[in-house]
């Protein structure tokens, strides 16, 4: 996080809160982000018309809904 920070030339906090969707913040803090990720099938993102990242992020989301984990917030 911090190193993003830098490189937009804000703060933490505003990467944070601006940049990163709560429910990836609480997948990470869970430590579940990167079995999330490892799960991504690599055709799915032709397959819907996405990008890779987008296809993460959908899949991120859609498993935390899933689980019923609640966002971070702040």
């Amino acid at each position: 996080m911090t190193e993003v920070a830098n490189q937009l030339g804000n703060t933490v906090a505003v990467c944070r809160r601006c940049y990163v969707h709560p429910a990836v913040l609480a997948a990470h803090l869970a430590g579940d982000l990167s079995e999330y990720l490892a799960a991504i099938d690599d055709t799915a993102s032709s397959a819907s018309g996405l990008r890779a990242d987008e296809v993460a992020t959908l899949a991120v989301l859609r498993a935390m809904r899933k689980k019923g984990r609640r966002a971070v917030s702040g």
